[in-house]
């Protein structure tokens, strides 16, 4: 019997599809008309022109732009508002900034700051700024209370101005205004400057006027830099005022700190970087006052991009990335940072810390660069790039580059304004010093602070080891000592002294297992000229023999705690190599300085500044040498590190554990030459304190050694127990030996019983 059809089915699948149909064109409607709209403006629109229009010159001076298609132009089918009554987005014609000609007041900026060493003056300045009239940004930072040498002939420079081929990039410079989709660009144009200083006493603050096409105003930007009172933070105040009689949507782009000069000599590489503060999501940190900086440690080359054949993007985006994206992090701080010091962009506030605790007037950031400006195609399009050479032809000089802030887009009312300032840290990569600072170290600035290579060895040095050791070294120096170089050494002793017991255990296990296998050497031969057809029989004697000796495998790993204790050894090292308190400072109260006159010449340089090679005796010129790199000084810490290497190869290297042939032997002797000479040359441009360090704790280890030996053969530890008569307390090792061969022989009895079964 055919089955009765269902009508309910026949009713509800039509109206289904019905509705389905009806939801498609709807939808498609929608995201017709959403074609047809302008594009929102974003945090990343003031940074990010758009493709077929190039973002700078070189990376550095922005060329300008055309003005983003608004949502009421008649080609969308849309009348346009009357004149009379303009539209809040709509683009006004004609907008340019000002030009300031024949301006006293916009030529020769006046300093802010001063150089005086602050002294016992409380409210003395620890910096001085000079202004640019490219964007008023910095023409030249520098600190009052630190130099370039030891001669204190020169304050120490964090930030300059560079020029190439026209291009200026120049650090905290206001680069270009977007008002309503359209790019006003703020700096120097060629008819003449846009800046001008508002008061002949007012240095440091800055306006520009935005102008229409009329020359009616429309804008004025504004810009007060405030160096604090005793203080290595600046407050960058700025604003901008909407003078027109009608609602502006703004956003402001602006250069953020610049490359810090590269410290002088080669050694250790470029050490500059690139850093973040952040917040992290809401779940991780309700409070949201707690910025983290663990992760985003860039190196400078990093930093700049792959580079192939020395070409390199001119705008690169650096924040927000990939990571901070899919974790929810929120920025907090963008710094550079050199070996000593450090350069950073961070919120301002008086009183309280702002909720949250970020930069979020400037939520985009972008590493800008300056060089040889040279087009190239882009292999996947085919299309024209403009790409950025190396600045020196022959490719020996790193291009410059400049952290770029972009704000995100906000509606002003007529007569309103918009803050726009933050503030910016510049001074030693020093946790004292920031966290007497309350802008920085509410924002937790002393993240900068970072005790770390990078590369191969950078997970070595966990900062919890690093903080601790800087926190003993300057316990040592200010309590004990008052002398950084007694303090290192002291520091040696504690940290050799805290590891005595793991080095004594792998030094006896060593030793022991090196006599052991000495004294089988002969047995292990003849069991192998008997036995070496049969494999699995040669295996079983040798593992008799071993139990018969007393011999355990596991004193191979006598060696492992050396490896376990590496990193401390690497953690105290890079410390010394950054820590900003050594630097200038002289070994063993400056007793040279004092006895030889005229410092600093000929040998008043000799250990004047642990940071610096010791220079004995100091040239006038310096000549380059592979391997060592510029010389500029006779150094003798590094050849008295070698003679103490010497010893400890010669006297205190245990023996082989196994026999070795002739040509062992001859390869054995010629890695401890290389060892004995080679390390002192990588060294010899090395710190003077770097050096001190190794000489304490090479000659620690010989006498510690030395003693460990003779207690080991005064006690008998280097004997192995025979025989099963001999009762003695079984280790953390023995015990796990003694489970393993009895997990064997449990094997073992389990195979056999198996094979008999088959039987």
């Amino acid at each position: 019997m055919p089955q009765e059809p269902n009508r309910l089915l026949r009713v509800l699948i039509p109206a289904i599809l019905g509705l389905a149909g009806l939801g498609v064109a709807i939808a498609v409607m929608k995201n017709a008309g959403k074609q047809h709209a302008p594009p929102p403006v974003t945090a990343n629109s003031p940074s990010t022109p758009p493709d077929n229009q190039p973002t700078s010159r070189g990376g550095g001076e922005p060329v300008a732009s055309q003005p983003a298609p608004d949502a009421a132009s008649p080609d969308q089918g849309v009348q346009p508002t009357p004149a009379a009554q303009p539209q809040p987005g709509a683009p006004i014609a004609g907008l340019h900034a000002k030009v300031f000609d024949n301006d006293p007041l916009a030529a020769n900026f006046a300093p802010l700051g001063s150089l005086d060493a602050p002294g016992a003056n409380p409210n003395a300045p620890h910096l001085k700024l000079e202004f640019d009239d490219h964007g008023a940004g910095i023409r030249e930072l520098r600190l009052a209370d630190h130099y370039q040498s030891v001669k204190n002939d020169a304050n120490v420079l964090v930030q300059t101005a560079i020029e190439h081929n026209g291009v200026r990039l120049v650090p905290f410079a206001a680069q270009w205004l977007r008002i309503n989709g359209e790019n006003v660009y703020l700096i120097r144009s060629p008819a003449g400057p846009v800046w001008r200083q508002t008061a002949p006493d007012k240095p440091g603050s800055f306006e520009a006027l935005i102008l229409d096409n009329t020359d009616t105003p429309v804008a004025r930007v504004e810009r007060q830099y405030v160096i604090r009172p005793n203080s290595h933070v600046v407050q960058l105040a700025q604003r901008v005022v909407n003078l027109s009689g009608r609602p502006l949507t703004v956003s402001l782009v602006t250069n953020g700190p610049a490359d810090l000069p590269q410290d002088p000599g080669g050694y250790g590489g470029d050490k500059r970087k690139l850093r973040f503060g952040y917040l992290l999501n809401p779940n991780q940190d309700p409070s949201r006052r707690h910025p983290v900086s663990n992760e985003f440690i860039t190196p400078h080359p990093t930093a700049l991009g792959k580079g192939d054949n020395g070409l390199y993007e001119p705008v690169a985006p650096q924040w927000p990335n990939d990571v901070s994206k899919e974790s929810g992090f929120e920025l907090t701080w963008a710094g550079m940072t050199n070996r000593y010091f450090a350069v950073a962009a961070t919120p301002w506030f008086e009183g309280d810390p702002p909720t949250p605790m970020a930069l979020a007037n400037f939520p985009v950031v972008d590493r800008v660069m300056i060089g040889n400006t040279v087009s190239a195609q882009d292999p996947a399009s085919g299309a024209t790039r403009t790409l950025v050479a190396r600045i020196d032809p022959r490719g020996m000089t790193q291009p410059e580059m400049v952290l770029r802030l972009a704000s995100d887009s906000r509606e002003i009312a007529p007569g309103a304004s918009r803050d726009l300032g933050f503030a910016l840290y510049a001074g030693p990569l020093s946790k004292q010093q920031i966290s007497r600072e309350p802008v920085a170290g509410a924002a937790n600035l002393d993240g900068l602070v970072v005790f770390n290579f990078g590369g191969m060895c950078g997970p070595c040095t966990f900062p919890f080891v690093t903080s601790t050791l800087h926190s003993l070294l300057v316990f040592f120096h200010d309590y004990l000592t008052r002398d950084w170089a007694l303090a290192i050494a002291l520091l040696v002793v504690c940290v050799r002294t805290i590891l005595h017991p793991l080095t004594r255990w792998s030094q006896i296990k060593m030793q022991r297992f090196a006599k052991q296998m000495q004294g089988m050497a002969p047995k292990q031969k003849a069991i192998q000229e008997r036995y070496g057809a049969d494999r699995q029989k040669l295996q079983q004697e040798m593992a008799k023999l071993w139990r018969e000796e007393g011999v355990s495998p596991l004193g191979m790993v006598g060696c492992l705690p050396m490896f376990l204790v590496t990193p401390v050894w690497i953690a105290l090292y890079a410390m010394l190599y950054f820590s900003v308190e050594l630097r200038h400072e002289p070994a063993f109260y400056g007793v040279v300085q004092k006895i030889v006159p005229n410092f600093p010449n000929f040998m008043g340089w000799f250990l004047s500044d642990l940071s610096e090679p010791d220079r004995f005796v100091r040239f006038a010129s310096s000549v380059s040498i592979p391997m060592v790199g510029d010389v500029d000084s006779i150094n003798i810490l590094p050849l008295i590190l070698g003679a103490v290497f010497f010893v400890h190869q010669k006297y205190l290297t245990p023996p082989s554990a196994t026999q070795l042939t002739p040509e062992q032997e001859m390869q054995q002797k010629m890695i401890k030459w290389m060892s004995v000479i080679m390390f002192p040359i990588f060294m010899y441009g090395a710190p003077a304190g770097l050096s001190i360090y190794f000489i304490v704790n090479s000659t620690l280890a010989i006498f510690e050694n030395k003693w460990i030996k003779a207690h080991a053969e005064k006690h008998g530890l280097l004997e192995a127990s025979k025989g099963k008569n001999v009762k003695k307390k079984e280790g953390f090792f023995a015990r796990l030996q003694r489970a393993a061969e009895e997990r064997a022989k449990m094997v073992e009895q389990a195979r056999k019983q198996q094979q008999q079964r088959k039987r």
